[in-house]
């Protein structure tokens, strides 16, 4: 395999990343681009939001490399996310699904393996979990749902926080946020990113007003800066 740069986008400031995630229209990647985001997400995976290769495609000529956009992917098999990338440019796999780490070295781009907060799974055992997976660019922690994520439950913060803690990888932080939550969701959990889907959804659909106002919560944001420095140094060792 080639040797790819795995690591996720930087911020000048130094504050949590946003990921605009579940995008379907043109206008989407505008309105979340608009707003700042860091990060562009589409879904692969069956969903509402699920889109198919050629309006990816679009999408991701939309952004003109301004934030690089992520394919979220529920146990794909890898030649077929490979074939993916090759047809539209995405630049990260998200996996959210019970992806086999050893396949991972296939890959053609870098990955953020997303992992589940649910009831009856220890920080513990999400920590064994995490560790099985070589070199990810991050780990997005959500709450379960059938499909893998996007389903506006709230990930468990206190989990989130000691996974945070204890975790090699960067740790982003998704599941139930939105503008009114994301700032305390930061300040408990000092993740180096966030993700939001439904949260910034009105109708079904994503709304411009809503991701900025989303962005604008984070960028305000106290005390959640220290992570991705932390994060970092700690996968650098």
């Amino acid at each position: 395999m080639t040797n790819i740069s795995r690591g996720l986008p930087s911020r000048a400031d130094g504050g949590p990343l946003v990921k605009i995630c579940g995008l379907r229209r043109e206008q989407d990647v505008d309105a979340a681009l608009n707003a700042g985001a860091d990060l562009l997400g589409i879904v692969f995976a069956p969903s509402r939001r699920q889109v198919t290769v050629d309006t990816a495609s679009v999408l991701v000529r939309t952004a003109h490399g301004a934030a690089p956009v992520v394919g979220v992917f529920v146990n794909t098999p890898i030649h077929d996310i490979n074939a993916v990338v090759a047809e539209t440019g995405i630049s990260f796999a998200q996996l959210s699904g019970d992806e086999n780490p050893a396949d991972l070295a296939a890959l053609t781009v870098p990955y953020i393996k997303a992992l589940h907060t649910r009831e009856g799974v220890t920080s513990q055992e999400l920590l064994h979990i995490m560790n099985l997976y070589r070199a990810p660019s991050a780990i997005l922690l959500d709450a379960w749902s059938p499909l893998g994520g996007g389903s506006g439950r709230t990930a468990d913060w206190a989990v989130a926080r000691e996974l945070v803690c204890g975790s090699a990888a960067p740790v982003m932080l998704a599941g139930g946020l939105n503008p009114l939550n994301v700032a305390e969701a930061l300040l408990l959990t000092h993740p180096v990113g966030v993700d939001v889907s439904s949260g910034v959804e009105q109708d079904g659909w994503k709304d411009a007003s809503l991701i900025r106002s989303f962005v604008d919560a984070v960028r305000s944001a106290r005390g959640s800066r220290p992570s991705l420095g932390q994060s970092m140094k700690r996968e650098s060792q």
